[in-house]
C-alpha cells in the first residue's frame, strides 16, 4: 500500500508573488496525488514569532506600496545576517520540529530566506526519520543574473547542500550566447539537471495555448467581480458610448467593442493611489490628440487589501471624478480581481501597464498578447543608467527580461502620451 506523502510548504506573505506561487504549487501537487497532506507555513509568522511576523509583514508591504526602494535594498543587504544569525535558530528549530512531527517527505519553499537553516534541519530530520527528504526551491522571479534575492543565498550554501537542492523556475535569460547550464552554474553554482521548468506554478488561467487570443473583430464580454456597494459607487464612471454594462448580483459584464482600445493598469497587489491617478491624468491628455475613430477604456485595478469603498479609494474616485470629461474615454477603477476574471481581461487588453514584480512578469510574458509597459518612477531615457536606487535590482532584472523577450517598454505617467499614440497608430494600421 502506497504511503501518504507529507509536504511542508513555506512562503512569505510580502507582496503577492511568494504566496501565489505556493498556492499554485500546492494545487499542482494535489492534482497529481490524491493522497497527500500539505502543511503550509509562513516563514516569519509560523517559524519565528507570530507578533514579530505580523509587524514585519505590515512594514515590508508598506515599503512595497510606497516604493521605498532604499529600505528594501537595506533589508536585502541584511539578508545574510538574518539567514546565518538572527533567524537561523528559530527557523532551524521550528522546521526540524515540523519535519519530525508530521513525518515530512518533501519541503517546498517559495521564498529565499532561511535556506541554510532549512537545509540543516532537513539533514537532522533525515537521520531521525531514517528516510530522505527532498528540498525544492520555487523561484517566483524571472531568472536573470540580477535575481540576487534568490541566487545569493544559494551561492552561499556549501556544495553538499547545493547538490541536494532542486529548483523550479522558468527558462533563464542567458546573455552573450550562454547556455542554461552555464547560467545556473555561474549564478547559483548548481548543475542545470537540478532545475525543473516543467512544473513552474503559473496560475492555470494563464496557461492557454500559444496561438489563442481574443479577436478584436467582435465584441468581447469581460466579467468583473464586484460587491453591491462597490458597483453602486462606480456607476458614475461608466460611459455607454464606450462600454456596455450588464449587471448581476456579484459581477458586471463589460462589453468591449472592436473599436475600443483597452488598457489595463495593474501595479501589483498594493498600488499607490497617487500613481493610478497620475496615469488617469495622462490618459485625459493623450486621448483628445487622437482623431481616429476609436473609443478608449482604461481599467485601474486597485488594492487587494482594501475595498473600493475604503477611505483611500474613495479619495481616488473623488479625484477621478474631478478630471476633465473626455469624449470616448472611460476610466474605470475596479477592485482587485481573481485570476479567472483577470486572465480574459489581460488577454483582450491592447496594452498592460505593470510593475516588474516576479510572478506578474512571468504571467504577462507567457500570456499577454498586447503591449507590455513596465511602470517605473524614472523616465525611459534614463533606463540604461538606472541603478538599484530607482528599482530593486531583481525588478530591474525582470524588466530587462521582458524587454528582451517581449519588447516591453519602460513607462511612467510623463512618458505615457507618446507610447499611447504609437499604440493607437499601430492598431489603426492593422485594422
Amino acid at each position: 500500500m502506497r504511503k501518504r506523502e507529507n509536504v511542508l510548504c513555506i512562503s512569505f506573505a510580502v507582496g503577492g508573488g511568494h504566496t501565489q506561487a505556493a498556492k499554485e504549487r500546492i494545487k499542482q501537487l494535489r492534482k497529481n496525488c490524491a493522497d497527500i497532506h500539505i502543511i503550509e507555513k509562513d516563514l516569519i509568522v509560523d517559524l519565528v514569532n507570530p507578533l514579530f511576523g505580523k509587524i514585519v509583514h505590515k512594514f515590508l508591504n508598506l515599503a512595497l506600496k510606497k516604493r521605498w526602494v532604499r529600505i528594501r535594498n537595506l533589508i536585502f543587504s541584511g539578508q545574510p545576517l538574518a539567514d546565518q544569525v538572527v533567524l537561523f535558530p528559530s527557523v532551524f528549530i521550528a522546521t526540524l520540529i515540523t519535519l519530525i512531527k508530521h513525518d515530512i517527505d518533501k519541503v517546498i519553499s517559495t521564498q529565499p530566506v532561511g535556506i541554510l537553516a532549512m537545509s540543516k534541519a532537513i539533514l537532522v530530520a533525515e537521520k531521525f526519520l531514517k528516510k530522505e527528504i527532498s528540498f525544492e526551491l520555487v523561484i517566483p522571479e524571472l531568472p536573470t543574473a540580477k535575481a540576487v534575492s534568490f541566487f545569493t543565498p544559494i551561492q552561499r550554501l556549501k556544495p553538499f547542500y547545493k547538490k541536494r537542492l532542486l529548483l523550479t523556475s522558468v527558462h533563464p535569460y542567458c546573455e552573450f550566447g550562454k547556455t542554461d547550464a552555464e547560467f545556473w552554474m555561474q549564478n547559483c553554482g548548481i548543475d542545470s539537471k537540478q532545475v525543473s521548468y516543467a512544473h513552474f506554478p503559473v496560475r492555470s488561467e494563464f496557461l492557454l495555448p500559444d496561438n489563442q487570443a481574443i479577436s478584436r473583430e467582435k465584441t468581447q464580454s469581460l466579467s468583473l467581480q464586484f460587491k453591491a456597494k462597490e458597483f453602486e459607487s462606480l456607476m458614475p464612471f461608466y460611459k455607454k458610448d464606450t462600454v456596455t454594462l450588464n449587471r448581476d448580483k456579484q459581477s458586471i459584464s463589460v462589453n468591449i467593442s472592436p473599436s475600443t482600445i483597452l488598457t489595463t493598469i495593474m501595479l501589483g497587489s498594493r498600488p499607490l493611489e497617487k500613481t493610478l491617478l497620475n496615469y488617469a491624468r495622462s490618459f485625459v491628455k493623450a486621448v483628445p490628440e487622437n482623431n481616429l475613430p476609436y473609443n478608449h477604456c482604461i481599467i485601474l485595478i486597485c488594492s487587494d487589501t482594501a475595498s473600493i469603498i475604503s477611505p483611500a479609494f474613495t479619495k481616488l474616485k473623488k479625484a477621478l471624478k474631478n478630471l476633465p470629461s473626455v469624449a470616448k474615454l472611460t476610466i474605470l477603477p475596479i477592485p482587485f480581481q481573481e485570476a479567472s476574471t483577470l486572465a480574459p481581461l489581460i488577454l483582450r487588453s491592447d496594452a498592460t501597464i505593470t510593475c516588474s514584480g516576479g510572478m506578474t512578469s512571468i504571467e504577462l510574458m507567457q500570456f499577454a498578447r498586447g503591449k507590455i509597459w513596465i511602470h517605473s518612477d524614472f523616465l525611459d531615457k534614463t533606463w540604461k543608467s538606472a541603478s538599484s536606487r530607482e528599482m530593486p535590482i531583481w525588478e530591474i532584472g525582470n524588466a530587462e527580461y521582458l524587454i528582451h523577450k517581449r519588447q516591453a517598454v519602460i513607462i511612467n505617467p510623463r512618458s505615457l502620451q507618446s507610447e499611447y499614440m504609437k499604440l493607437v497608430t499601430d492598431i489603426n494600421q492593422q485594422a
